[in-house]
């Protein structure tokens, strides 16, 4: 028996044409209907066969292959599926192959940036230490303050300063008295300050080392030796330079402003002035090298020796005579000798540096990331956003930094694109400045993941060049205040009583009125229950009269009155930031 025509049912044939038809309709996978359809086919061509004679044997043998069979089944009945589907087929085949050949091109170009980033190298051609390090020895030994300043921390370490700790405001000791008595107890230690001076060029060493003599004084006054280095690479990155100094010198100069204190209580005019000229040198003498950050101690040491005037004039009103006056207002007005009082020749050399150590060298001034410095830039950076530390899996991340980093050429335009910006909008007024391109650009990195990614190494590395460059504006400001409290002590003792406008000073005793840098006009003037005041509006640009910002305790915060971001007025403390008289004085 056979099953009728058009039946789909496999039982009625022999066990093995049944089989078998079940194995091809499997092996086409296609749909449900499309299965059945061939499953009723098939049972109708053996049924055909088996009424026609032949055996179940022999049309087995003549079907043939059922793989082959299936194939040739599923290729058939796919051509007769609908257009809609043969058009999306035929996309999801293209897509498939160009899905393969995209990967093919990411695997070369990953194999092409592996090798560029793991056998590229840095052409560290030029040695910025030691042309430093040969403008350092240029200078005459007899016009070196450095030689002397040793003398000086040893002859303070002698007599029992400990560097190391806290001595609250006084920072040489707790009270003013006590800060009185160590000034006279280390009369020594402080000539030799002001001889140090007095001399033309600091003359430190440059080099990644703390100067060894500098090391052996430590040493010996300490428990505990500093370890030493055994070697000096040949050519160090310039942001290795240590700077020992700095941290000393700062001392020293509020040890001379602690000395001139005693030098107000003895009505000793002449020590006093000596130490303020002092301190102007120290200033002068900490800008050597034009880095960013001595400039900023360079600022902080003038504007203690600023501060010192205002206190003399304040406080001993009579200890400096008008000859002496005249003579710090001239020492004053030549702060710094040269350049700005911001300088930022020491950034660029920082920046040139490290490019020449991150990225190859194509002679043309463009470059590549390498695996030597991404392992620089990891030393130097920390944080969110900071490059993979180098290790193995670093040879492998690497070199995607070659397709995400901004290359050399790149890097090198955006830096001086934003310098330049960042240089031209501190040209203008305070009272007109907004946000500085830099700081603004450093912003929307944060928020900008591929914008970061690509200019990352400026989003770690630069500093706030903006606000370093307004703290040498409000330098000036400060400068010209004081200048003008000189002025004005002269025309008391012309007079016999302050000054109640500037008119009354210019131009016999200044140029002109002192520019307040928050507001566009005049600095403020006033005299109040006999006393001089002078002072800018403050952060929150609203003239208060001359009023001392304070915090929430009552106590007088004058710095917070200077503290302002352009563009930022909630920031901003209520009152002024007066400048003449001083703020009050740290007492016992």
């Amino acid at each position: 028996m056979t099953a009728p025509r058009g039946s789909s049912e496999p039982a009625a044939l022999p066990g093995e044409l049944s089989a078998l038809v079940d194995g091809v309709v499997a092996r086409t996978k296609l749909w449900r209907r499309e299965r059945a359809e061939v499953r009723r086919e098939l049972i109708a061509h053996f049924a055909d066969g088996l009424e026609s004679g032949a055996g179940a044997a022999e049309l087995r043998e003549n079907f043939g292959d059922p793989r082959a069979a299936a194939k040739l089944i599923r290729r058939s009945k796919k051509r007769n599926r609908p257009l809609w589907w043969r058009a999306a087929a035929g996309a999801a085949k293209t897509g498939a192959k160009a899905g393969v050949c995209v990967l093919a091109l990411l695997f070369i170009a990953y194999a092409a940036m592996f090798v560029l980033y793991n056998t590229g190298k840095p052409n560290v051609a030029r040695n910025y230490v030691a042309e430093m390090r040969a403008e350092v020895e240029a200078i005459p030994m007899e016009d070196r303050a450095w030689p002397v300043y040793l003398r000086a921390v040893r002859a303070l370490r002698e007599n029992g300063f400990d560097q190391k700790k806290d001595h609250g405001a006084w920072q040489i000791a707790e009270t003013r008295q006590e800060a009185m008595a160590w000034v006279e107890r280390h009369q020594e230690g402080i000539a030799l300050i002001r001889e140090a001076a007095s001399k033309p060029a600091l003359g430190y060493p440059v080099s990644p080392e703390v100067d060894p003599r500098l090391t052996a004084i430590y040493d010996e006054f300490s428990a505990q030796a500093t370890p030493v280095s055994s070697q000096t690479a040949e050519n160090p990155e310039v942001v290795s330079i240590l700077l020992p100094y700095l941290g000393e010198l700062r001392r020293m100069a509020t040890m001379l402003w602690a000395d001139t204190q005693a030098a107000f209580d003895a009505s000793d005019g002449q020590r006093a002035e000596q130490n303020i000229h002092a301190l102007f040198a120290i200033a002068e003498q900490v800008r050597e090298g034009s880095y960013l950050i001595s400039d900023m101690v360079g600022v902080a040491i003038a504007g203690l020796a600023m501060q010192t005037v205002r206190e003399a004039i304040a406080d001993a009103p009579d200890l400096l005579d008008d000859s002496a006056l005249r003579r710090i207002a001239h020492r004053m007005s030549a702060f710094p000798a040269s350049g700005r009082v911001i300088r930022l020749d020491g950034e660029r050399i920082f920046m040139d540096d490290f490019l020449q150590r991150f990225y190859t060298d194509d002679g043309k001034g463009g470059g590549l990331p390498t695996h030597e410095g991404m392992r620089l830039l990891a030393s130097l950076s920390s944080g969110p956003g900071a490059p993979v530390m180098p290790g193995a899996s670093d040879r492998f991340l690497g070199p995607v930094s070659i397709a995400t980093y901004a290359n050399r050429r790149e890097l090198k335009a955006e830096y001086e694109r934003l310098i330049g910006l960042t240089l031209a909008e501190s040209q203008k007024p305070l009272w007109q400045q907004d946000l500085s391109p830099l700081d603004q650009q450093m912003e929307s990195l944060g928020s900008d993941f591929r914008a970061r990614q690509k200019y990352m190494i400026l989003y770690i590395l630069m500093p706030a060049l903006g606000n370093a460059l307004r703290q040498g504006e409000l330098f000036e400001m400060s400068r010209d205040a004081t200048a003008a409290a000189i002025a004005a002590e002269l025309h008391r003792r012309r007079t016999g009583a302050w000054p109640t406008s500037w008119d009354e000073m210019v131009p016999d005793l200044l140029p002109s009125s002192p520019l307040d840098g928050m507001s566009g006009g005049p600095m403020g003037l006033r005299v109040k229950d006999g006393r001089l005041w002078i002072y800018g509006v403050g952060a929150d640009k609203d003239d208060d009269g001359g009023v001392w910002p304070l915090d929430a305790d009552g106590r007088v915060i004058n710095d917070a009155a200077r503290r302002w971001r352009p563009g930022r007025p909630e920031e901003a403390v209520d009152g002024d930031w007066v400048l003449f008289p001083p703020p009050p004085r740290i007492d016992d």
